[in-house]
């Protein structure tokens, strides 16, 4: 790995990030991190490295890194699809990453990459704000890569007993199973590859943690029939803000969240770890309705 140093860079006060991942374009990561940068009076750039852009290839990711912390970035957020890919291409982790097996930020220190993860406080903080105590007892979670990993442990110290996932991909649910067991050996963990009897049990709320339903994949992971009003609804997934799964849930009279307390929440954290400067959330959440207006 490059071992060239950012300290300089840092303490000249001109500070540059990046966001890697796919189908990227609408994120609102850039105008979230620079408008906090202002408040605090920093020469601040926040890049997009879109890789849906060019012709991908499994070499992409590593080569994106080491440019960007020779080039004299502090560090990057990564997206999706390569939250747990980027594991192998950095030196250390941060306990709450190492945990939950996927990272989001990469932070270049002293010729070091370390992986953090904000998704799951980003997650937890939103949950609290938005529904408050709400029923919790048993969830459905739809999805089990990078995203859902971190959803899965921050539903966990939201007070879940009963977690049933859902993935097409095998590994990713006994991945995902494992680590939660070993951290909460009394949590009940059932695991499902067919959707429908997944959706086919009890459940307090059901959280899409996909891509399905962003502008590039368009959809609902959960069929319009299988709503009713005594279940809440929880999507990451925050451009659009009206999601499909959301909408279908809001006909059937469910109480619904957005991605969007978790893309800032997420997004305050990760400033807070690159830049070293406390975030704001005010800011953050006008990014959001002048994009909305």
């Amino acid at each position: 790995m490059s071992m060239t140093s950012n300290h300089s860079v840092r303490q000249s006060g001109h500070l540059k990030a990046a966001l890697i991942g796919r189908d990227i374009q609408l994120s609102r990561s850039p105008d979230m991190h620079e408008v906090m940068g202002r408040a605090h009076q920093l020469d601040y750039r926040y890049d997009l490295l879109d890789l849906s852009l060019i012709s991908h290839t499994r070499d992409d990711l590593a080569h994106c890194l080491t440019n960007l912390e020779e080039q004299g970035y502090i560090g990057v957020n990564v997206t999706h699809p390569f939250k747990t890919e980027v594991i192998k291409h950095i030196d250390d982790m941060a306990e709450e990453a190492r945990q939950i097996g996927s990272v989001n930020i990469v932070r270049f220190s002293e010729g070091r990459r370390i992986g953090h993860n904000s998704d799951g406080l980003g997650f937890k903080s939103a949950f609290q704000a938005q529904f408050g105590e709400v029923e919790r007892e048993s969830v459905l979670l739809v999805g089990a890569g990078g995203a859902g990993s971190a959803v899965a442990f921050a539903l966990v110290d939201l007070g879940v007993r009963t977690l049933n996932i859902f993935d097409s991909k095998a590994e990713n649910l006994i991945s995902l199973k494992t680590r939660l067991r070993q951290c909460h050996p009394d949590l009940v963990v059932r695991i499902y590859s067919d959707l429908d009897e997944a959706l086919c049990e009890n459940h307090d709320g059901i959280i899409n943690a996909t891509p399905v339903g962003m502008s590039s994949y368009p959809g609902s992971v959960v069929p319009s029939r299988h709503w009713h009003d005594r279940i809440w609804a929880s999507d990451i997934v925050y451009f659009p803000q009206q999601t499909q799964f959301l909408i279908d849930a809001q006909r059937a009279g469910c109480a619904t969240m957005s991605g969007v307390g978790m893309a800032i929440g997420q997004a305050m954290r990760s400033f807070e770890i690159l830049t070293g400067h406390p975030a704001q959330y005010e800011p953050c959440l006008r990014v959001f309705d002048n994009s909305v207006s």
